[in-house]
């Protein structure tokens, strides 16, 4: 049986389908039984319930009449809008982040960046899925660095939408080396100042990205 501290009970509900989809238990198009889940987790139904209603809000699940929720399926349009929608942000961001003269935030991407180091080499599922996380760290301190909460928001829920790839696991696994890398790169582009340099190692990074998402997804 599964244990919640009954203050956060929906919300740890909530993180622990949204876990299982980012994780690939659930992949995209399959059907999530309510009622199996919530025999599974020995619950009520009323709170998987409210969790599949708030991840068909973000976007995650879909809910279809008389026949249940799925998995959203992410089309090849959608990704590229999303990739285009974060290109834009991320530059834009780092850009007014370097030339504020804020530089010790940096600091914070340095350590993002340490803590992934040792989880390069690692291929199981935990490790994979920290490094995910720590992934969209990196990119979203780089919009927070801007200063603008209404942009950090519109950033923070289009990431969001990256994580219902399932098989963004298979990219990662298949080169965590690499994004490491070009994460080193924009960190020392920013800490260059040049502007062209910031937008060609973002752009270069996220191009990589959506390449090897539509590589996994068409698998």
């Amino acid at each position: 049986m599964v244990t919640f501290d009954r203050r956060h009970f929906n919300a740890r509900v909530y993180d622990l389908i949204l876990q299982r989809i980012i994780r690939g238990d659930y992949r995209p198009g399959e059907k999530i039984s309510l009622q199996q889940l919530a025999d599974e987790l020995q619950i009520s139904r009323s709170p998987v319930k409210d969790a599949l209603t708030k991840l068909h809000g973000a976007g995650i699940i879909d809910i279809t009449p008389q026949r249940g929720h799925y998995v959203h399926v992410v089309s090849p349009q959608e990704l590229q809008d999303l990739f285009e929608f974060r290109l834009l942000i991320e530059v834009y961001a780092a850009k007014k982040a370097a030339g504020s003269g804020r530089r010790h935030d940096l600091r914070r991407l340095e350590k993002i960046l340490a803590d992934a180091a040792p989880l390069v080499s690692r291929k199981g599922v935990k490790d994979i899925i920290r490094f995910s996380d720590l992934d969209s760290a990196f990119h979203l301190e780089i919009v927070r660095m801007a200063g603008n909460a209404t942009l950090t928001k519109g950033y923070t829920d289009a990431h969001f939408h990256m994580h219902n790839f399932g098989t963004q696991f298979a990219s990662i696994r298949r080169r965590a080396g690499e994004a490491h890398a070009e994460h080193h790169e924009i960190l020392r582009a920013l800490k260059s100042g040049d502007a062209k340099r910031i937008e060609g190692s973002i752009t270069h990074h996220l191009e990589m990205v959506r390449r090897n998402l539509m590589i996994s997804a068409e698998k």
